[in-house]
């Protein structure tokens, strides 16, 4: 499967039914990366290179006063940032993308009857079925789609990705404010750069390793970051459901909001259980492989970035530094 950004920029949002865009992803040049979470933002230049990644420049700011919310109400404040980071980076190029926290955004895995045929139709569908209590009017919300699965009836019955879904079609929906977007967009058209897609953190991770991991049967990949974790369960190899949730590093609720969630899908599907667990720690997760053993009954398979992808920089960051901007890394590779 090959995991979209759900939002583009100036070139206009596209819908696509499951469907590689090559001209969009196959790019050889260096990309630049903003990567936003609640201590400050990373940027990061890099490059596709013999089936690797080179990663040319990057530099870190963090916001000045960091917490459990980005500070979007103060659009200078992160102008400023934004430009500091830049200065100290030494980027170079107008196009750029930007990676922001999974929880920013209401992220659902919806099954329907069937696929409208329009556009408009499917997004006001998946508006309407994914959202219990919608955060902002319809018109205020910039939806991102991907269909995974279709039933087999025309006319997409040969488009998405195979898999059993019970004869309905699978889409993965994404809500997000429309002004935080803008908002964002006209902060880097001010410093002459050129926003080209806005994505998720952990999907963009995902991105990265799906290639590595072993999706046969269920599995659930786990990502913990700055401020927020996200959990993803696959059935079949197909994702069936995602929760992420705001949360410090280090918060001793994260065990308990996890087995939260988790329990969630169990309890509508109650002979799931995940045969692997696969774990990103981008940030303190405590004793996950007690956590993992007790909640999913196996242990974890801990990722990392050097074991997994040939990683290529002459800049000497530390582990924990390439584990804190890898995500970047993943919309780098699609």
């Amino acid at each position: 499967m090959n995991w979209v950004p759900v939002f583009t920029g100036n070139p206009g949002f596209r819908v696509r039914h499951g469907m590689t865009d090559k001209r969009y992803f196959q790019v050889k040049k260096s990309r630049t990366v903003f990567q936003l979470d609640y201590r400050g933002v990373y940027v990061v230049q890099a490059q596709p290179e013999n089936g690797g990644i080179r990663i040319v420049s990057c530099a870190h700011k963090v916001w000045p006063e960091h917490g459990k919310e980005l500070p979007f109400a103060e659009p200078e404040g992160i102008k400023e940032s934004f430009q500091a980071i830049l200065n100290l980076s030494g980027l170079k190029g107008r196009e750029v993308d930007i990676l922001l926290p999974d929880c920013m955004a209401r992220t659902v895995i919806l099954e329907l009857d069937s696929l409208p045929r329009k556009k408009n139709e499917l997004l006001k569908l998946a508006y309407f079925k994914g959202q219990k209590s919608p955060p902002y009017p319809l018109e205020d919300t910039r939806i991102g789609i991907q269909v995974l699965s279709n039933p087999p009836s025309p006319p997409f019955s040969k488009r998405g990705v195979g898999g059993d879904s019970g004869g309905k079609a699978r889409i993965f929906a994404v809500f997000i404010s429309r002004a935080l977007i803008k908002g964002l967009e006209n902060i880097l058209c001010d410093l002459g750069m050129e926003p080209r897609r806005i994505g998720l953190t952990s999907l963009n991770l995902y991105n990265l390793f799906e290639k590595k991991l072993n999706q046969e049967g269920d599995a659930a990949f786990v990502s913990t970051f700055e401020g927020f974790f996200s959990l993803l369960l696959f059935s079949s190899g197909l994702p069936v459901f995602f929760r992420s949730k705001a949360l410090e590093a280090g918060d001793s609720r994260l065990f308990f909001e996890l087995k939260t969630s988790f329990l969630y899908y169990q309890n509508q599907h109650a002979s799931y259980m995940p045969k692997r667990v696969y774990l990103w720690q981008g940030a303190e997760t405590g004793d996950f492989s007690s956590w993992s053993e007790e909640l999913f009954g196996v242990q974890p398979s801990i990722l990392e970035p050097r074991n997994l992808l040939p990683i290529k920089q002459d800049l000497a960051l530390t582990p924990y530094e390439l584990m804190r901007l890898t995500p970047a890394l993943g919309m780098v590779a699609k």
